[in-house]
């Protein structure tokens, strides 16, 4: 299964300038954790989390006008929207992450695929098996 088919495609990006203020604002407003930083052509620079807010700003008392890309963590954690979800699965081992930028042919945003979405998808693949496995017909020695 490739990742644009569990990904989540509404993706909210902010842009370097844009302050933690609105960030966390923006994050309540989506109920979400996490949120790309791009450039005005949906490029991701970094990406920022409700963490990286605590971590970075609050712990130090710094303002609430710092900006999104002095806070933000600058790896790009991303695959294509094309590749197989192990590939997703593989970024997310190897860097620690529990979400993956997933970006188009051109390297824009295209969505994100989340710890929760593998997981929501894996437990949909198992229940399928064990459906099957119970729907097989039982053949009897005689």
């Amino acid at each position: 299964m490739r990742c644009e088919e569990v990904m989540t495609r509404e993706v909210e990006c902010l842009g370097p300038s844009d302050t933690v203020n609105v960030a966390a604002r923006k994050m309540r407003e989506l109920d979400v954790g996490f949120l790309p930083i791009c450039r005005a052509d949906g490029t991701p620079l970094g990406t920022l989390t409700d963490r990286d807010i605590v971590l970075r700003v609050v712990a130090d008392s710094q303002p609430y006008t710092t900006t999104a890309e002095s806070c933000m963590s600058p790896d790009v954690v991303a695959c294509r929207a094309d590749d197989e979800i192990e590939r997703a699965e593989a970024l997310m081992r190897t860097n620690q992450v529990s979400r993956v930028l997933c970006l188009d042919d051109v390297g824009r945003v295209a969505g994100v695929i989340s710890l929760a979405d593998i997981a929501q998808y894996e437990a949909e693949q198992e229940a399928g098996h064990i459906l099957a496995d119970v729907k097989q017909p039982e053949t009897h020695a005689h």
